[in-house]
């Protein structure tokens, strides 16, 4: 584990919810109906966000495991920017997941994926292309008028080899990330609360150009030298 993921897994309590067997960040499941509810709330750049995701074990057998999940973006139309939800993950699952398939309408699903600003998790549901961009779908702000759901409740079912006495743990942090958020618009990485402050993110496009730059920088450096 990296010495970030390290000292977020060790803040993350506050504002967690847990019904699993949980120590140490890591809440483990076996049985159906346990779940872990996860809260974000955040003021960022003149913003208050709030969103809620809540996973719950429906089944679990030897080859897979079933989860319920509701994810929820909770903030108002009263903030300024769009403050959209556009992408979620767990940090470790273990055992180690080896296909994942959903049932959203909102959100696709991969494993030991990049998420952005944060390494590999275990886990993303996005509503881009993939973890790092949401091409301006997510949940939106309730009552928004782009229009996007505010929430969007859905079934994921993992495979791996849960063992004969199935069971599979998370591991925290749970990170989410938001775009067009606040007065400038940004795109921030938000961990559960308690579970470290939002991360400014730049967007994919952002950084193709500030790498261009670099790039023409360093071929006009070259001809000064020549």
């Amino acid at each position: 584990m990296t010495p970030n993921k390290l000292l977020g897994a060790v803040a993350l309590t506050a504002g967690l919810v847990l019904s699993g067997t949980a120590s140490a960040g890591t809440t483990t499941f076996n049985t159906a109906g346990q779940n872990i509810v996860l809260n974000y709330d955040y003021v960022i750049d003149g913003a208050t966000i709030a969103g809620k995701i809540t996973y719950t074990l429906v089944s679990i057998t030897s080859t897979q495991a079933v989860f319920g999940i509701v994810a929820q973006n909770n903030t108002t139309l009263a903030q300024p920017g769009n403050n959209r939800l556009v992408s979620f993950g767990i940090d470790i699952i273990a055992p180690t997941l080896t296909g994942v398939s959903d049932t959203s309408g909102v959100f696709g699903t991969s494993i030991n994926t990049v998420f952005p600003g944060f390494q590999q998790v275990s886990f993303c549901a996005y509503a881009g292309s993939n973890c790092s961009g949401g091409q301006g779908g997510g949940l939106g702000e309730i009552g928004n008028s782009i229009p996007l759901p505010s929430s969007d409740s859905f079934q994921v079912t993992m495979l791996s080899n849960f063992g004969t006495t199935p069971s599979i743990s998370f591991t925290s942090p749970y990170p989410t990330k938001w775009q067009a958020v606040g007065v400038k618009g940004n795109s921030y990485e938000v961990p559960e609360n308690g579970g470290g402050p939002p991360v400014l993110i730049p967007e994919p496009g952002t950084l193709a150009l500030a790498g261009l730059a670099l790039f023409g920088l360093g071929v006009l450096r070259r001809r000064v030298q020549n």
